[in-house]
């Protein structure tokens, strides 16, 4: 993932934070993070959410996703250019009854 890609789809502080020298996170693995989180929260049901929207942090060794009022735990595994990402949410998504 290009400097310029990473830019766009990461806000400044997920950059800063995320990505810090030393930090076992990798582009990749944050680009896949941010997609599994966007399946899990919404699904079908995608017409009014950005990609971008999601916000990535950590939480101890956990990474957290989350948009408007929906979170999920997100588990990261990269490994040479291939990076996996499984989101679980935490409570109801957006709009489930």
């Amino acid at each position: 993932m290009s400097p310029r890609v990473a830019r766009f789809v990461f806000r400044e502080s997920e950059r800063r934070a995320l990505l810090a020298p030393g930090s076992e996170l990798t582009p990749q693995g944050l680009f896949a993070a941010k997609e599994a989180a966007f399946k899990a929260m919404y699904g079908p049901d995608t017409e009014d959410l950005l990609f971008w929207h999601i916000r990535l942090s950590r939480s101890g060794d956990m990474t957290i996703a989350s948009c408007r009022d929906t979170t999920a735990r997100i588990w990261i595994h990269s490994e040479n250019c291939l990076s996996l990402a499984v989101a679980v949410v935490v409570g109801s998504p957006t709009g489930a009854t």
